[in-house]
């Protein structure tokens, strides 16, 4: 295994970009992504707008949005105190990366066993590596690729963001979009870990997409009954959104806990799985 793991990774790691599915799918995310992070950008610009058409010096907007802020922090809310100081970009991409790019991951990683499965391939794998081997490649190689595909969509967002609005601090708005790009890989893990379990339960590809799209769903709607069983269940995503402090790390640690859940029950399907 010593040997081995290095060179599966690697291959793991390479062998979607070889496929070109990744890179359509980057084009994809970063088709999406954009246009929405155009959006934001234009109603912040729009708003900037206003405030000069009114003749709102620069002055005064800081006086108006200091005020704003004091109100605020004497609510005496940590999100509140934490998020008053984050650029409203990287607020916006942040709540597209939780709600929108879970089905991204899903899209990337449903097939990652069943197709194998289906084509009859992972047999003469087996003979070099063990199962173990394969399936924890395939997961840390599913999470690179996932954290490389989101950075990419981010830097471009963020350079953009940076040419279209006026006084935006470059510096600032890239330290807090790292930080939440950051975060959101553990809060994705989860989705990989859960993709890649339903690609064990299902020899065709298309069944395990259907299925785990569908559970994944259920997983969204499952807090207006059902508290903490979700991953988006709404006293985990609040935590997301305190700054460090032990919110955020108990909410990172369910997440780490979701992971380990769904991949034990994937690598527990695949040990048995007749192959």
């Amino acid at each position: 295994m010593q040997h081995t793991f290095p060179i599966l990774l690697k291959d793991q790691i390479l062998n979607s970009w070889r496929s070109k599915k990744a890179v359509l799918f980057l084009i994809l995310y970063l088709s999406v992504f954009l246009l929405l992070a155009l959006g934001f950008i234009h109603i912040q610009a729009r708003i900037l707008e206003q405030f000069e058409q009114q003749g709102i010096t620069q002055t005064q907007q800081n006086l108006a949005f200091g005020f704003a802020k004091n109100a605020l922090r004497s609510q005496n809310n940590q999100v509140i105190d934490f998020l008053i100081n984050v650029p409203f970009i990287n607020l916006a991409l942040f709540l597209v990366t939780i709600f929108g790019t879970p089905l991204l991951v899903m899209l990337l990683n449903y097939d990652k066993i069943a197709q194998e499965v289906y084509d009859g391939t992972l047999r003469y794998l087996l003979f070099r590596v063990s199962r173990f081997q394969l399936y924890l490649t395939k997961f840390l190689g599913s999470l690179v690729e996932c954290a490389l595909i989101t950075l990419v969509a981010l830097l471009f967002a963020l350079v953009w963001a940076s040419f279209q609005l006026k006084g935006l601090d470059f510096g600032v708005t890239l330290a807090y979009g790292i930080r939440f790009w950051a975060i959101g890989q553990v809060f994705l893990s989860v989705f990989v870990a859960f993709a890649m379990m339903f690609s064990t339960f299902f020899k065709k590809p298309f069944t395990a997409l259907i299925v785990g799209a569908t559970v994944l769903f259920l997983l969204f709607i499952l807090p207006f009954w059902i508290d903490y069983l979700s991953p988006y269940d709404v006293k985990y995503l609040t935590g997301l959104f305190y700054n460090n402090s032990l919110e955020l790390a108990e909410t990172l640690g369910v997440y780490v806990l979701f992971t380990i859940l769904f991949w034990l029950i994937g690598w527990w399907n695949f040990s048995r799985k007749d192959l």
